[in-house]
Formats: C-alpha cells, structure tokens, sequence
C-alpha cells in the first residue's frame, strides 16, 4: 500500500528535521543514529519473533514522540541561504547514475547460457545483479515470513542451520522492507540505489567539511560512480554487507575528520555490525586519531580508547553469539568455531576457482581521479589527515599483496579495491581541491575570477549530466580478468549485468510453491529466491548449495537420474531437455529449459 509506504518513509525522515540548527555534522550524526536504532529494532524485535508491521509502527511512533519531546517538537527548515544545492545536485545525480544502471541499463549483459548480449534498456528487469543480493533477499523474505533472525539457510527447506555472519546487515535490511512495505525481489534495487548515494554523499560531506570548495568536492564524489563495478567486483552498483559497513566507515571518518572521537565510537559500531572485515580500516583509523588529537585531554582519550575496546568487544560478542546460534553442531564446539572461522574468515582462498584477479587501479579507478589523488595524498600528509591516510595506505598495501597470491586475510580482494577506491577518491577530492585553489590564486587579480568560480559549480553537474546516456556501456570490466597461479589459466569475466530470471522462469514456476527443485546453479538461485521454492543446487556466494549437482545430474543415465531424484526428494527438473522414465516433461523455456516433473 502506498499510504504504508509514505507512513514509514516520514518515520524515516522526520528525525532529520527536528532540532535548532542545520549542519553537516548534525546530518550525519542523525544519519548514524537513524541506522543504529532501526537496527537495534530489527535484532531485537526478531531475536523474540515479534517482528511484524503493527509492533514496528508502534515503536517507531513512540520513538519519534520521545524525540519530539526531547526537541520540543521544533521543526527546522534550511536557511535558503546558507542551504548546500551542490550536495542535492549530488544526489539527484548519483540517484540518476545509479538508477540506470539497473532501469535503464544500455550495454552488454551474461544470460544463463553465458552469452554476452547487448540490450537497449533493463526497465524490464528490476532484479539485483549480483549474486549474495539474491541471498540478502532470500533471508530478509525468511525474516519476514518467520519474523524472526536471519539465521539459518532460507533456501532449504526446513531451514538448515546456517552461520551467518552477516545477520545484522540481512536483518535491517528486513526492517526497512517491512516498514516501507517493499517487495523485497522487486525493489532490491531500489533500496541499492539509496544506500550508494548516501555512500557518494558521505564523500562529498567529509570533503565540504574539510573547507573542501562545492565544485572539486562534487568531482570528486561524483567520480566515484565511474569506479567500475562488474561481476565479481561489488562496487557502487550492488548492496551487499559490505556497502553498509562502508556507509558506517565513512560516518566514522566524517567524525574523526572534525575530531568528534565519541560519535565516531557509534559510527565504528555501525561498521563492525554490518561488516566486522572492515576492521582493518578502522582500527588505523580510530589509532591516528586518538595518538594525533592534540586538543584531547589524555584522561579523555584513554576513556575513549576504554570505550571503543568494550564496543568492539560487544559488537564482537552479538555477532559471534548470532553466528553460533545459527550454525551446525559441529562448528558450535570451540574447535569446530576456531577451525571454521580460520578456514573461512581469516585466511581462506579466493572464491574464483583460485584465480589471481589482476586489477590495476587504472582499470578500476578513472584516470583523473588517481592523478588528483597523488596530489591529494601529498597534501593530506603535509596536514596531517591521518584519519585518511593511515586506512588508505592498509587497503592499498592489501591491494598490492593480494594481486600476487590467491590467499586472503579477513576481508577479500574485491572488497579491499572496493574500499580502496572510495577512500582514493577521498584523496582526489583534495587534490582537486589544491588544484582549485592554485588557479584561483593565479587568477587573483582577475577582476571576473568570482564569475569563473560559479561557471566552475555549474560546470562539473552539467558534466557528469553530458555524460549519463553513455554510464552503463562502459567495458572497463572486459579488463577483470584472473589467472590461475599453476596452470596459467585466464578467466574471464562476465558482463557486470545479467539477465538470469527470465519472464518464462517466473511464469512457469508461478503455480510452484515450497518444492524442491534441481537446475543451473544460477537459474537456482534466482528461481528459488523469487518465487519461493527450494534449490538443490546454487551460485556459490553467501550461500553455496553443491554447485556441481546439475553436471553429475546432465552427464548420468537414466537410472543414475531417478537415484539422484530421490536421494535429493527433488520434485521437480529445470534443465536443457532430455528422455527419461519417471521424468515427465511440463514446459519449455525460451532459453531451452525444460520443465520436468519427477514421477514415482
């Protein structure tokens, strides 16, 4: 309903304008604080199942009425003069950038057929194109239809126990679905686009903050949109645990830039939830800043330092008090939980069959932007931002290693350049910044030099503008190619859009509810997210269900068929065509995916 939709967005947004005054610190300290408590509401609310819509319109009122109270119900609108229109122009484009990258998309696309094809515009295809969105979308709908945590596997049926360690993300996530009354299938991509704007955003208020001019800030977080994001680089055009860590990291950086150290303390809460990886950009972060504060007494940074241990150590605690809850026997023991966190979070193998990914930061990096940022990170050392420089130089040391061996610590390498390249995009924007100033002072005794800076502010929106109709046809990710460290091998990649649901998947499995079923694992995924069934084979991602499943299935006899059938209570086949007993075709695909129903 659209009134349940506008009721929830005001709950949203009304915190935004209670208070006395406007600012760019206010706004991201109520940004910070409006994450937090939406997601204190969803783990709570699901940890004893009273997640429903009526209890959480009642507590959001009741939250906004305390509010109301605490600010004596003033109501603050802007000062149209003092008002930051370069930071709307900021969002208006980014929505406008990322939108078509799923709406309007005009470019190469991978089918299940893996087969590269150009289409005109995606407005028929509203689906996320990465593959541990589909995931994110499979736990919020468990979420919402068991209201409760998202701790165990929702594409089995009954749900096996699952260690999720990305239980905080998936669960406000379900918040947000079900305040605003979303489909989560249809508007994941919608969700997506706001969550990465306010990433752009957030560059752009850190740069402002930091006296940063409106037209080199905008460049340069408007830059970040051509940072390339392809099919196994979850950039700008994804919404996975990760961009929520990073909507929290740069919340921490905008404090620790103003030396706010306590707000950065829920900031560094917010990251850790979402995505406790992250903590190699934090720590050196939250370090310099409390070692470099000058005007910090050491009785208050040692309260601080004090502070931020028992954060991380608590954040620390619910995370893994989630994931043993939500995991198998055999990892709940301290071994089991030792051996399988070593194996799979502290140092585990690239997911791409072991490939090296071989990503220059000129492939994924706009070349401006990484001159700019050498200029930038000389200044930034000279004035001493060491909130930026010492998380920047820990994700580009990680870049470095990892383009040299397939062995990851803690986070992953797609993630690392991810990181890496937002925060270089950080550093371009005061090489930007030095630039601008530079030229004005040449032109100091220009008698127009005020007119050519407003040209300049128009200058840069009108430019990315020029630019959108050709945003998504870029192949910079023709370039994300991996080799194999023994063989030699070359993998490459596919298209950063794909088209794996197709109309006749949804329609012929759209009288099919809560059975098993056996197809290509990315057809799996898709089908069994969307409509509602159970997969016996999955895309390895978040979630990985035998993969090679399909193969054994395709290359068996007939009799070896009807044993794997049973031995897997598969009700239904999704597969190219083939003749067999007991196996009773339905319905053919345009894709040549046939249908078939398993017989006793």
């Amino acid at each position: 309903m659209l009134i349940q939709f506008l009721a929830g967005l005001a709950l949203l947004l009304v915190p935004f304008l209670l208070g006395s005054s406007t600012s760019r610190f206010r706004f991201v300290l109520i940004l910070s604080g409006v994450i937090g408590f939406h997601t204190i509401v969803a783990l709570t609310t699901q940890s004893v199942h009273f997640f429903t819509y009526p209890v959480l319109l009642t507590i959001h009122l009741i939250a906004l009425l305390i509010l109301g109270f605490v600010q004596h119900w003033h109501i603050h609108l802007p000062s149209w003069r003092h008002f930051d229109y370069m930071a709307v122009i900021v969002v208006v484009i980014s929505i406008l950038y990322l939108g078509a990258a799923h709406f309007y998309y005009t470019g190469p696309t991978t089918d299940i057929a893996s087969t590269v094809r150009e289409v005109k515009n995606s407005r028929d295809y509203p689906y996320p194109y990465y593959v541990d969105e589909w995931y994110a979308i499979a736990f919020i709908k468990q979420a919402i239809a068991t209201k409760s945590l998202p701790v165990g596997n929702p594409l089995t049926n009954p749900p096996a126990p699952f260690p999720n360690f990305e239980a905080a993300t998936h669960s406000f996530l379900a918040n947000l679905t079900l305040l605003l009354n979303l489909d989560p299938v249809q508007h994941y991509t919608a969700v997506s686009v706001a969550f990465n704007t306010i990433i752009v955003l957030l560059l752009y208020l850190i740069l402002r903050e930091q006296n940063v001019h409106s037209a080199p800030a905008a460049l340069a977080s408007l830059g970040s949109l051509y940072i390339v994001s392809g099919a196994n680089l979850p950039g700008l055009w994804t919404l996975v645990p990760l961009t929520m860590g990073l909507v929290g990291l740069f919340c921490t950086l905008f404090f620790l830039s103003r030396h706010t150290l306590y707000s950065a303390l829920l900031g560094s809460i917010i990251t850790l939830l979402f995505y406790p990886p992250l903590i190699l950009f934090l720590v050196p972060a939250l370090g310099v800043a409390l070692l470099t504060a000058t005007n910090v007494p050491s009785s208050t940074k040692r309260r601080i330092t004090l502070l931020s241990l028992s954060a991380a150590i608590l954040t620390g605690i619910v995370v893994v008090l989630f994931f043993v809850a939500s995991s198998p026997e055999s990892v709940r023991t301290i071994g089991g939980f030792i051996s399988y966190v070593w194996q799979n979070a502290l140092l585990y193998q690239n997911f791409t069959e072991g490939g090296i990914p071989h990503y220059s930061p000129f492939t994924i990096i706009p070349w401006p932007l990484v001159a700019a940022a050498s200029i930038g990170i000389y200044f930034a050392f000279r004035q001493k931002r060491w909130w930026l420089l010492a998380p920047l130089a820990v994700s580009i040391l990680l870049w470095l290693i990892y383009s040299f061996t397939p062995w990851h610590v803690l986070i992953g390498q797609q993630r690392t350049i991810i990181t890496a390249s937002l925060l270089i995009t950080l550093a371009a924007g005061f090489g930007f910044s030095t630039i601008f100033r530079y030229a004005l002072y040449i032109m100091r005794s220009f008698p127009h030099r005020v007119l050519v800076v407003r040209v300049l502010s128009v200058a840069v929106p009108l430019f990315f503008l020029i630019l959108l109709p050709t945003y998504t046809s870029r192949t910079h990710w023709k370039k994300l190619t991996l080799t194999h460290p023994e063989t030699g091998q070359l993998f490459r990649p596919a298209a950063p859009a794909n088209r794996y649901l197709h109309p006749d998947d949804v329609r012929i499995f759209s009288n099919i509810s809560g059975q098993k079923f056996l197809s290509l694992p990315w057809k799996g995924t898709v089908i069994g997210t969307a409509t509602g069934n159970f997969p016996a084979a999955t895309k390895s991602g978040t979630i990985s269900l035998d993969p090679t499943l399909p193969d054994r299935f395709r290359a068996a006899t007939c009799k070896q068929k009807k044993q794997i059938a049973e031995r897997n209570n598969l009700t239904y086949i999704y597969l190219p065509a083939f003749e067999c007993p007991h196996f009773a075709p339905l319905e053919t695909s345009s894709e040549d995916l046939t249908l078939y129903q398993v017989s006793s």
